[in-house]
């Protein structure tokens, strides 16, 4: 009785697909990629025999319930054995989900990078010379790895005899090239992330509540003592679905915790998407402030970041005259000159697995800030 229920089983797994194909119906499909067309029925095409691959691949594309059958693959993989099909993702423990790039890091291996590290930090320190020369302020952090910050959750052990990963060799070579204004958020994170959620599972970005800490140190570093309006709040529980992770799965993940939400400010806030530049994949932005009598506003500024800044600028947007966001790791960028130079703070952020891809252009910089303040 048993052999024949498996083998009725086999057969309707076997059959139901290919009926429903045949039937026409259709489940919405999580691929990201275009899928294979219905080829078109020619006798060169019989004849050298490629139509028949390719209808393979149109129907292994369209047959029926293959959606609902990849997310219960999918949902097995993650939640049974901790594995996923996305060759990025590192699956972890307890829901955590991780970019798989971030391991790198954690395994501190990176003794090869020190001579690289060591450079980016002596433009770092010749950059925040340019900048103040020409006076403005400069202000430098780096976005810390999620595995950084949450290591307990990733189940991975750090066994590199190195010990060292290029966020640690960077640090090294401050010390020898130690800038005025840099956050050091991994230890401020390190040290409050007890009392909130500072990262999201199922996203590699922090969470509003780890957004809201950058945007006040930011804030600090800016214009320490002056009275900012802060943004309207509200503080409760949130429920999330997906995140650029949980995307990886193709399954529709959740979670639930406490966590800020930015309703509004006290005062009109004006954005702008400009036309995208030869160096970022995202278009630069334009923050602006309606004039408003009664607000105390922090100078125009300028920031060179990357994905990690887009919840922060929500609590900051309304705190400056003008923000100017160019999201690229190339500084200065050629077609935002003119708003370098307008500028009074200029930032700078650098997630802590992209350190190696930060392009400091010193003679761009010198050309833009020192050249011009001389004319």
């Amino acid at each position: 009785m048993r052999r024949f229920f498996f083998t009725g089983l086999f057969l309707l797994i076997l059959v139901v697909p290919m009926a429903g194909f045949f039937l026409g119906i259709k489940v919405e499909s999580s691929d990201r990629r275009e899928l294979a067309g219905r080829p078109a029925l020619k006798i060169s095409s019989i004849r050298d025999r490629s139509f028949f691959s390719n209808y393979e691949k149109y129907f292994s594309d369209h047959f029926a319930f293959r959606g609902w059958l990849i997310r219960a693959k999918s949902s097995i993989d993650l939640s049974v054995f901790r594995t996923a099909a996305a060759k990025n993702l590192h699956v972890g423990l307890n829901g955590w989900l991780y970019f798989k790039k971030e391991i790198d890091d954690f395994k501190k291996d990176a003794c090869g990078d020190r001579d690289r590290m060591r450079e980016t930090a002596r433009k770092l320190k010749e950059l925040e010379n340019i900048i103040e020369s020409s006076g403005k302020k400069f202000i430098f952090f780096v976005a810390p790895n999620k595995m950084t910050v949450y290591p307990e959750h990733a189940g991975v052990i750090a066994d590199s005899p190195c010990g060292k990963s290029r966020y640690d060799l960077l640090l090294e070579a401050m010390e020898d090239y130690p800038l005025r204004n840099f956050l050091r958020l991994d230890t401020l994170f390190g040290s409050r992330k007890g009392e909130r959620q500072l990262y999201m599972k199922n996203d590699s970005h922090w969470s509003a509540n780890g957004a809201k800490i950058v945007a006040d140190e930011v804030m600090a570093r800016t214009v320490p003592g002056l009275p900012i309006y802060q943004p309207k709040t509200l503080d409760g529980m949130v429920r999330y679905t997906g995140g650029d992770l949980a995307e990886m799965t193709t399954i529709r993940l959740n979670e639930t915790f406490q966590d800020l939400q930015v309703t509004g400010y006290p005062y009109g806030v004006s954005i702008e998407k400009l036309k995208p530049l030869k160096y970022s994949g995202w278009v630069p932005m334009k923050y602006t402030v309606d004039a408003v009598s009664s607000a105390v506003l922090a100078p125009r500024a300028i920031f060179f970041c990357d994905s990690f800044m887009f919840m922060p600028l929500k609590f900051l947007q309304g705190s400056f005259e003008r923000i100017d966001v160019i999201w690229s790791k190339v500084v200065p960028v050629p077609e935002k000159i003119e708003e370098l130079q307008a500028a009074r703070i200029v930032v700078i952020e650098a997630v802590e697995r992209d350190l190696g891809e930060l392009d400091i252009d010193l003679d761009a910089a010198r050309s833009a800030l020192l050249s011009a303040a001389a004319n």
